[in-house]
């Protein structure tokens, strides 16, 4: 425990702003969906919702995911293929599949194809959050393409004597963007100690 007299360091600063995750939740029905968003959002995550594998499809590029859940049956298609798609573009990535059938076999094939938990309907809340809190924890390890953006990143704020404003224009990005970025990567100046008005930024922005 720090005594009264401790300096916080910058990087446990920027931390204390952490971006929620944000998970993809792919159900197609649609009183569940609601239902389950809502314990995600009280919990304090970004849920980003959709109903059918083609939409799931087109939302799984999102880099700021950090969990999916997806129904096995959905109305276009099964769960599965989503997953096979997942795995094969976001292999670190965890999806979660949920079902509303006990079918050992598919459930064991998920597994087999790299889900890292199978929900049965109907789960609890507590269920729900903590399979979810413990998958956010595993995506937190950076990967190697994140790595090489944390890079990329420090190396733009290094240039401009970290002036998030001149960091973001140097590379076309916004500077809300690149304050989830510090964050995420828990990137700041060395030896400095974010102000109270550069705290306030980083609130505005997120």
């Amino acid at each position: 425990m720090l005594s009264s007299g401790a300096a916080v360091p910058a990087r446990l600063i920027w931390m204390l702003f952490i971006v929620n995750p944000r998970i993809l939740l792919v159900e197609g029905d649609p009183d569940i969906a609601a239902a389950v968003a809502e314990v995600l959002m009280d919990a304090s995550h970004d849920v980003v919702t959709c109903s059918t594998l083609r939409e799931g499809l087109g939302l799984i590029e999102d880099t700021e995911l950090s969990v999916v859940l997806v129904d096995m049956s959905l109305p276009d298609g099964r769960g599965e293929d989503l997953l096979r798609r997942l795995k094969q573009e976001r292999p670190l990535l965890p999806v979660v599949m949920m079902t509303s059938s006990l079918d050992v076999k598919r459930v064991v094939s998920c597994m087999r194809q790299g889900a890292s938990d199978c929900l049965s309907k109907p789960f609890s809340r507590g269920e729900l959050l903590s399979v979810v809190a413990r998958e956010v924890g595993n995506a937190s390890s950076i990967s190697p393409l994140a790595e090489e953006e944390k890079k990329i990143i420090a190396r733009a704020l290094e240039a401009t004597q970290w002036r998030v404003k001149d960091a973001a224009e140097r590379l076309k990005i916004g500077r809300a963007t690149i304050y989830r970025k510090m964050i995420r990567y828990g990137l700041s100046r060395p030896g400095h100690e974010p102000s109270s008005a550069e705290r306030g930024a980083v609130a505005d922005f997120l």
